[in-house]
């Protein structure tokens, strides 16, 4: 519907876009993160002045989609929308590095608080300018800010940050590159106004012991970015609003890095910002002001160095030897192009009947789902596209994951040779699924930003308090989920009929897993 009322993002010379996009993405974000609000939390005064702040910024920014407003009635927007949390919600900056011990006056708090919400809201509007670039570098900010509520007993605000990031997480389905929709200034407003908050909620109400400068920390990419480009515009005597192409995804991409290889540039960078916040949350201000320089320092050398070695002139001397012709013979081989494949194609079906057996005890809960699940799959498959809503990729998923955390959980499969088969196994899964994506389904299958991201994730688990991960089994179940999830992705998109054996299967474990639990 975003053609139809013209809410479409036009390509013009400050874009990289070439085709007209909808940008009502924006739009869904705000709803995915306000309906498990309103169903989880009650409406304090701090939620409710949250809740009341976006639907003002999100208002201005359908306008704005629509009407591309001009920078006054927007900044404007972005002021009542900040203010309402700030008087209304009492998110005040109190305290700033170096700043006196009994905290700033109401003079300046208050003034000095609207700034930062309006600058952060800004920075990631501004930042905006390749696709699953800010709902990435956001995402990776809301993930710390919900690890350091939580471990501040701040539950609140840790459900109000991972609301907002599974609205982000959404979006990025369909954000990643080449993207099928953006947010608009409706999405990115929306996610600088709430990391704003949200960081101030953090370091100001749910644990003042944490240093304020994490919120620059926290909030680092984005202020690199706007600060660095304000200042070449001032230095070449222009406004600094001033449309130009200075961001710093424009210069990985004139650096000669591709689309998605500056957007992961800039998730990794955003990731050491990130990965510094976490690790010294509780060193002193000026510590954390270093290891901001430091890092803003890397940031540009990595730039620099990657334009020095991508635009350098002349390139490699390619030397062929008697191994390298080896090497290439069986690599191009038909049993190493397609062996990772069947492969696959045999081991998953396979895990899911026999981890559905294996399962020592099935709780009734999951046998009811099972049993909803195995309907909906099997009228999926007798009927085909004619009940195109009932999505076979999802009950695939759902299949895995139900299988994956039940054997995880089971006591009677926690032993030494179990564990061990289980991680031959899943490692053989991994190398024959590499392979796969390298060498046969290349055309099909391309790793996106958003893989990246994903990575990162699963590398950053090792900060997740024990509790939580011994709890949950968090580790493993994920490892897993991963490695099957993208065999699965795989499988599906390799699939001549809905009759394979990896469809078969899932319906197979469905049937045991709901018989199982409800006998």
């Amino acid at each position: 519907m975003a053609y139809r009322f013209e809410f479409i993002d036009a390509p013009d010379a400050r874009k990289v876009h070439v085709a007209p996009i909808p940008r009502i993405g924006g739009l869904a974000m705000v709803v995915g993160t306000v309906v498990p609000l309103l169903v989880w939390l009650s409406l304090d005064m701090q939620v409710l002045a949250y809740l009341l702040g976006a639907g003002v910024i999100a208002l201005f920014g359908i306008w704005d989609d629509r009407a591309d407003l001009n920078y006054r009635i927007k900044f404007a927007g972005q002021f009542i929308a900040a203010a309402i949390p700030v008087f209304l919600g009492g998110v005040v900056i109190r305290t700033i590095p170096f700043g006196p011990a009994e905290g700033l006056p109401d003079l300046v708090a208050y003034p000095l608080t609207l700034l930062f919400v309006v600058g952060i809201t800004n920075a990631v509007n501004l930042s905006d300018g390749l696709d699953g670039l800010a709902g990435g570098v956001a995402l990776l900010s809301l993930i710390a800010i919900s690890l350091l509520a939580y471990l501040g007993g701040g539950q609140e605000l840790m459900v109000m940050a991972l609301a907002v990031s599974g609205a982000i997480f959404g979006f990025l389905r369909y954000n990643t590159h080449p993207a099928s929709i953006f947010m608009g200034d409706t999405g990115s407003q929306f996610l600088g106004f709430s990391l704003g908050v949200l960081t101030i909620m953090l370091v100001q109400s749910v644990n003042t012991a944490l240093s304020p400068v994490l919120l620059i920390l926290i909030l680092g990419l984005p202020i690199l970015d706007t600060a660095s480009v304000m200042y070449q515009r001032l230095r070449e005597g222009r406004s600094p609003f001033s449309p130009d192409k200075n961001h710093l995804h424009h210069k990985f991409l004139s650096s000669g890095l591709h689309h998605y290889e500056a957007v992961s540039a800039i998730y990794l960078s955003q990731g050491l910002f990130i990965g510094a916040a976490l690790l010294l949350r509780y060193e002193s201000d000026s510590l954390l002001l270093a290891i901001y320089g430091v890092i803003c320092f890397a940031v540009m050398m990595l730039i620099w160095m990657v334009k020095r070695v991508r635009m350098a002139p002349g390139g490699p001397v390619e030397h062929r030897s008697t191994l390298a012709n080896m090497v290439t013979i069986v690599r191009y081989h038909p049993w190493f192009v397609e062996g990772p494949m069947w492969l696959l194609a045999f081991a998953v079906p396979v895990f899911l009947v026999v981890g559905s057996l294996a399962v020592p005890r099935v709780p009734g809960d999951f046998g009811i789902l099972a049993l909803v699940f195995a309907t909906l799959l099997l009228i999926r498959l007798l009927l085909g596209f004619r009940v195109w809503f009932i999505f076979l990729r999802l009950i695939v998923f759902v299949t895995i994951a139900f299988v994956v955390y039940l054997l995880e959980i089971s006591p009677l499969l926690q032993g030494d040779g179990v564990r061990r088969f289980s991680l031959a196994f899943f490692a053989v899964l991994g190398v024959a699924l590499v392979l796969s994506i390298r060498y046969r389904m290349g055309d099909r299958f391309r790793a996106t930003p958003s893989d990246f991201l994903l990575i990162l994730g699963m590398l950053s688990m090792g900060m997740i308090p024990a509790e939580i991960r011994e709890a949950y089994h968090l580790i493993p179940v994920v490892v897993k989920l991963v490695i099957l999830f993208y065999c699965a992705e795989l499988i599906l998109k390799a699939m001549k009929s809905r009759w394979s054996p990896l469809p078969l299967a899932a319906l197979g474990a469905l049937g045991i897993l709901a018989v199982r639990g409800l006998i």
